[in-house]
């Protein structure tokens, strides 16, 4: 309950999801309702399972350039509710940083508290700038993800999960805040 507590107190000032429930009542009313709020995110991790109002966010077309004309010129920008930001958070910092190998993230600036789009830019210039000290030129190979979050295929996504040490509810969780089917696994797979 103290670490709900704590994340409602120091949610950050953003848009409301559908319920409309506005930061400052989880922020003033942080201590208050904690013990609620922690109830509900464990019936949620011990079933499996996440609230369908949880799944549902308000999607806000943003223009990528000056003059939009087309669909494919615009970015969605989904809020969701609070609580389903405070539940991913728990599900990320109890379940599945503990259970990445430290060794296979020495490399992902998006894994570590302090990664940031800054912070790749900037280990990606050092590294060429050292580079070019040695060298007389260097050959980068950049790629761009776009909707890389909507193009997981979510089969492969449950392998990897499931080579995680991570319990079975939370890998249920997990998959049903990706899809509208819940996937119910009680074992881990081999």
């Amino acid at each position: 309950m103290y670490e709900v507590e704590r994340l409602l107190y120091r949610i950050k000032p953003s848009s409301p999801g559908l319920d409309n429930l506005p930061r400052w009542f989880y922020h003033n009313c942080s201590y208050e309702i904690a013990h609620v709020v922690a109830h509900i995110l464990n019936l949620s991790f011990s079933c499996g399972t996440v609230p369908l109002q949880s799944r549902q966010a308000v999607v806000t077309p943003v223009p990528k350039v000056a003059k939009p004309s087309t669909l494919s010129e615009y970015r969605p920008i989904s809020v969701t509710p609070f609580l389903s930001r405070v539940a991913e958070k728990f599900v990320v910092s109890r379940w599945i940083l503990p259970a990445i190998p430290a060794h296979s993230t020495v490399d992902q600036l998006a894994f570590h508290p302090t990664g940031s789009t800054v912070c790749a830019l900037t280990f990606l210039l050092h590294h060429v700038t050292a580079t070019l000290q040695r060298c007389s030129y260097v050959r980068c190979l950049m790629i761009d993800f776009s909707n890389a979050f909507d193009r997981v295929d979510h089969p492969t996504l449950l392998a990897k999960l499931n080579k995680l040490d991570l319990p079975p509810h939370a890998i249920n969780w997990i998959m049903s805040y990706l899809s509208n089917v819940n996937v119910n696994v009680k074992s881990k797979l081999i």
